[in-house]
């Protein structure tokens, strides 16, 4: 049933959560994805809210899982996932002003597809965003440190207000909730 395929979606209910979404999202709102995986934040956003969403991946093989996950939930209209590289999407022009972006440790890629640094993710994000949109981002395990997090706060200025900062001890990241000014 629909049910227990939501069921199963534990780590993104728990991420949905931790992170706010729950209180910070709904049917009005546009969502992009960079680094969206197999889609499932997206497609959990959209069968709970019934909001527009787009994820961009460059794995083709985790792209076709979300739409197939998102034609079992009938959210397929609502959920627009897409195997290309973020500088393709951006490049496409096809696709802007989004009220909330989501980046989880998709700045600096292992495999080397999408390799920036973080103020031009930021810089990028900011273009993707509507004003006053919000962005999810979380860093990754190296970027998490103190250090690394007041470098991360001052990149955001003139660009985001931070709204959120928390530390995950579990997974070693640290998530941003951040404001477009």
């Amino acid at each position: 049933t629909q049910l227990s395929v939501i069921a199963r979606c534990r780590p993104t209910e728990g991420r949905f959560r931790e992170y706010g979404f729950y209180e910070l999202l709904s049917q009005d709102d546009k969502m992009l994805d960079l680094g969206c995986n197999n889609g499932f934040m997206l497609i959990y956003a959209a069968y709970l809210f019934g909001c527009q969403t787009v994820g961009v991946d460059h794995n083709e093989y985790t792209i076709n899982i979300g739409k197939k996950c998102a034609e079992y939930l009938e959210v397929s209209k609502l959920v627009s996932l897409q195997s290309k590289t973020i500088q393709d999407f951006v490049h496409s022009k096809e696709e802007r002003d989004f009220t909330k972006v989501i980046s989880f440790a998709t700045h600096h890629t292992n495999d080397g597809g999408y390799r920036v640094e973080i103020s031009d993710h930021l810089k990028l994000v900011h273009q993707l965003l509507k004003k006053s949109g919000l962005f999810f981002f979380e860093t990754h395990m190296t970027h998490s440190s103190e250090e690394n997090q007041s470098f991360i706060i001052e990149e955001c200025g003139g660009l985001f207000k931070v709204i959120r900062n928390i530390y995950f001890q579990d997974t070693n990241r640290r998530f941003f909730l951040l404001k477009k000014i």
